[in-house]
């Protein structure tokens, strides 16, 4: 009977190529990622404060050279005189009643005599059977 043994990465055998397993990815990948926006941002704070600068001094130095005069609005927008008006506003008037022989008197009460009788339909026989 013949027995082999098989190495599932545990022996130290000759013919064994163990590697070795790469740590702490988790936290190579946590490092860089934390580091390249911690880099970006402060690139960022840096760079907008030299831009502001820059664009500070170049604009202090060009104001300088060649001043332009302030437009005076009253050459532009003359001057427009007031204008002083009377608006008379008032409640229109009151709605007239109609005339009272287009409405009702509120205390007439309908009579029975008012009321239309009942007539007979077309269908009604008068029999009361089924047909």
């Amino acid at each position: 009977m013949i027995i082999r043994k098989v190495a599932f990465g545990g022996g130290k055998g000759a013919g064994s190529r163990r590697k070795e397993p790469t740590r702490h990815r988790a936290w190579l990948f946590t490092l860089l990622t934390l580091g390249a926006g911690a880099g970006s941002g402060v690139a960022a704070l840096i760079g907008t404060t030299l831009l502001v600068n820059v664009q500070t001094l170049v604009t202090d130095v060009g104001a300088a050279s060649n001043a332009p005069q302030p437009i005076e609005a009253r050459s532009v927008f003359p001057s427009v005189p007031p204008v002083h008006k009377v608006i008379n506003v008032y409640d229109p008037p009151a709605a007239r009643p109609s005339s009272p022989a287009s409405r009702p008197h509120p205390s007439a009460k309908p009579t029975p005599d008012d009321r239309p009788s009942p007539s007979p339909t077309p269908h009604d026989d008068g029999g009361g059977g089924d047909d």
